[in-house]
């Protein structure tokens, strides 16, 4: 009974008509929603669950595609009701959401972080908001856990694509041209263009329209395929067909990882996949006993709400409580999730998706243009977070200064580094965004307030450590590229007469970050030896060049330091609060990635290399205790780096290395 009311339910939404109902197709979206769902809850459980996406893109453009090219076939497509039918379909749960997620934001956020959010949001209702996350963070970045939005990236995706096909496949069936042939050459050309997906640019690549086009375009594909007769199957070859697609989604979601490239040629798995999948039909026992189980169904019914809820809700939970959510909290989030998707759909989505009043769609539009307009506002501080209060002032100031304003007076840009002062001899600071944090303070001594002649240069990459041979997670040489164009520098201007090395050392030995060298591992004995060996080197070579060299260590940083902790984060507000104490040997000896040791080999190696070696924990520790703030507030902008005007005024120990 429950199975006969589900496929009448079924059948009362789907895109195509009885006679080719696919129970199995909602089951297929279920599998990838779980597959999104346990990655982005549980992503030790199941590395490869976010090609669920792809699995997504390819059902996408078979439904779609089959859509139009039966209208076309009857004469019936008009643009007007195709777009307005993807009205219908999308905006009503996305407004849900949308607004939800205002509201969440306006509680829970920082100033900072709701602009962002009103940012994205805005974004996301023009359906750009992949081109606004490629400029903004990877969608395995560090920061991306906190971005509530993150996920509509895909979204956008289809809706660009949406654009041209309608267009595209009218113009082909209007003239007559090879249809197949047409999609299949642009398929052909987005995958190629994916492959040329290079590690320096996989974390851009992964939210672009034109390297995901293949997979969508492998959907309208099939769609064609099914519709002119080519494609049939009968249980027997459907049987393979389903059992060879599982197979395969199954390693996409099992084998491949956020340390791959992607999506480039290893999406071909996910894709192949799901094309095999939806190829056998819905007669084989497969798809009949698995894909088509009632269970599978109802989650596929709600697929869409559910991809749109889970991941701001895991966002926020880990905005206020912290990025390692309990088991327990991350299964809340889940359940939680679940139940806004499940009443969204029965109360939102079917009502308004059936709605035959000519004024459905001009509402839908214009609630979303407002909705659009909000974001706008938050975006540019017109409308203010719960959390802009005087009392979390200091706090909000000392967050804001986490990019440094490289437009400061005095400060030239000169393509991959940056110079200040004047013409004469000169002091190169080369090294890791713990480098490029000291610039206020050049700017400051070298700008012209103690005029002197001398100048300073600053070369920095963040998350590249100045070590030749080190490779991050995705093996892109990013020490070798900074030595060898701190060599370079050394050649074009012969006023160098001071080099200063500075990163965050103990950082790339965290066995989390994955940095190799000579295919070591950095937290291995082999890996670590390895380093600083190609260190010495690097700094011995400075030195045989007639330089001074100093090697500036990190300062004091954990995340019990950063100015976060100064606010009591909840989901109903955020209050001020004192911040706990971190003692200098908590620092040294802490439990997951211990810096003493590290330090201690740094200080042998500049002791063996005649370079002199400068601890910022001199200024930095106070009774024994890391120095948190000052009187204006926190004097860091996140857990690690000094907040600029705390530099800009108050880091003394570099003045040595700049002034005459």
């Amino acid at each position: 009974m429950t199975c006969r009311l589900l496929k009448c339910l079924c059948k009362s939404i789907s895109p195509v008509n009885k006679t080719t109902y696919r129970p199995d197709i909602h089951g297929l979206r279920a599998v990838a929603i779980l597959a999104v769902l346990v990655n982005h809850a549980f992503p030790k459980l199941l590395h490869g669950g976010f090609c669920g996406v792809d699995v997504f893109f390819v059902i996408s453009g078979y439904l779609i595609s089959l859509i139009l090219l039966r209208e076309l076939q009857t004469g019936t497509f008009r643009f007007t009701d195709f777009y307005a039918r993807r009205v219908r379909r999308l905006f009503p749960a996305l407004l849900v959401m949308l607004s939800l997620c205002l509201l969440a934001g306006y509680l829970m956020l920082l100033p900072n972080e709701f602009r962002q959010l009103g940012r994205n949001t805005a974004a996301s209702t023009l359906f750009i908001q992949n081109i606004i996350l490629s400029k903004q963070t990877g969608y395995f970045g560090t920061n991306a856990d906190f971005i509530p939005l993150l996920h509509l990236w895909s979204l956008a995706v289809e809706e660009q694509f949406y654009i041209v096909l309608p267009l595209l496949l009218l113009l082909l069936w209007k003239y007559k041209l090879p249809i197949a042939w047409v999609l299949l050459t642009l398929a052909a050309a987005s995958l190629l263009w994916s492959f040329s997906t290079n590690q320096a640019s996989s974390a851009r690549n992964f939210y672009f329209t034109h390297i995901r086009t293949w997979e969508l375009l492998a959907g309208a594909l099939l769609a064609r395929g099914h519709l002119s007769g080519v494609l049939k199957t009968s249980p027997r070859s459907g049987l393979w067909l389903a059992m060879s697609g599982t197979i395969l989604l199954a390693l996409s979601f099992t084998l491949l990882g956020e340390h791959h490239i992607f999506p480039g040629w290893r999406a071909i798995f996910p894709v192949l996949g799901t094309i095999l999948l939806v190829a056998a039909g819905s007669e084989n026992s497969i798809s009949r006993r698995l894909y088509s189980a009632p269970p599978l169904i109802w989650i596929g019914l709600i697929s869409y709400p559910l991809y749109l809820f889970h991941w701001p809700i895991l966002s926020f939970a880990r905005i206020v409580k912290g990025p390692e959510l309990s088991s327990r909290l991350t299964l809340a989030a889940l359940a939680l999730s679940l139940f806004l998707a499940s009443a969204t759909y029965y109360f939102v989505e079917r009502k308004w998706r059936h709605a035959r009043s000519p004024w459905t769609t001009r509402l839908l539009v214009t609630a979303f243009a407002i909705t659009g307009l909000v974001g706008f506002a938050a975006s540019t501080g017109r409308i203010s977070p719960k959390s802009n209060i005087p009392a979390l002032s200091n706090v909000i100031k000392a967050i804001d200064e986490s990019t440094w304003n490289f437009t400061i007076r005095g400060v030239r840009h000169r393509h991959d580094h940056f110079e200040v002062g004047g013409d004469g001899s000169c002091t190169l600071f080369v090294g890791d965004s713990f480098c490029g944090q000291y610039l206020p303070r050049l700017a400051k001594i070298l700008g012209g307030e103690t005029g002197s002649s001398r100048g300073g240069i600053l070369l920095f990459r963040a998350a590249a450590p100045p070590i030749p041979g080190i490779v991050n997670s995705q093996g892109i040489q990013l020490g070798t590229k900074l030595t060898e164009r701190t060599i370079e520098l050394l050649e074009e201007q012969p006023r160098i007469d001071r080099i200063v090395v500075a990163a965050c050392w103990p950082f790339y030995f965290e066995p989390a970050q994955k940095y190799a060298i000579n295919g070591g591992a950095l937290h291995g004995e082999s890996g670590r030896l390895a380093a600083l060996l190609r260190l010495k080197a690097f700094l011995q070579n400075l030195v045989a060049r007639g330089k001074k060299v100093y090697l500036l260590l990190d300062p004091p940083w954990d995340f019990r330091l950063a100015p976060e902790r100064f606010l009591k984060r909840s989901f109903s507000g955020v209050e001020p609060t004192t911040p706990p104490l971190l003692s200098y040997e908590e620092f040294l000896d802490r439990e997951k990635n211990p810096v003493r040791p590290i330090r201690e080999a740094l200080e042998t190696l500049c002791r063996e290399s005649g370079v002199e070696m400068i601890d910022p924990s001199n200024d930095l520790v106070v009774d024994g205790f890391c120095v948190v703030a000052d009187e204006n507030g926190p004097i860091r902008s996140d857990m690690s780096h000094l907040r600029a005007s705390y530099v800009r005024n108050k880091v003394l120990y570099l003045d040595r290395l700049l002034l005459p």
